[in-house]
């Protein structure tokens, strides 16, 4: 029996405010998709639907930029979340 859910549970159904008051099994479903929102030195903020797993990196490819945007936002190789809004910042100085 596992006790914790796995890395790309989908916890949004679980209601925190309901009361437990015995055993219980719950079974998670594993999230496919995440929705992000991407704002900033673009065109025009983005909302797009991406494969779980999709990394900061990965959108580079994806999405047209100002050209006073800093391309440096997209080295990151951390995993994006679920609702996250990624601001795209222009180049200093």
């Amino acid at each position: 029996m596992k006790s914790c859910p796995s890395r790309f549970a989908d916890l949004k159904k679980i209601d925190l405010d309901s009361r437990v008051e015995g055993p219980l099994e719950i079974h998670l479903e594993e999230v496919t998709e995440i929705s992000i929102r991407i704002e900033g030195a673009l065109p025009t903020p983005l909302a797009l639907t991406l494969p779980v797993g999709t990394r900061v990196s990965d959108l580079r490819s994806k999405i047209a930029l100002n050209p006073e945007a800093d391309p440096a936002a997209f080295k990151s190789r951390r995993m994006l979340k679920d609702g996250e809004i990624l601001r795209v910042p222009e180049k200093r100085g």
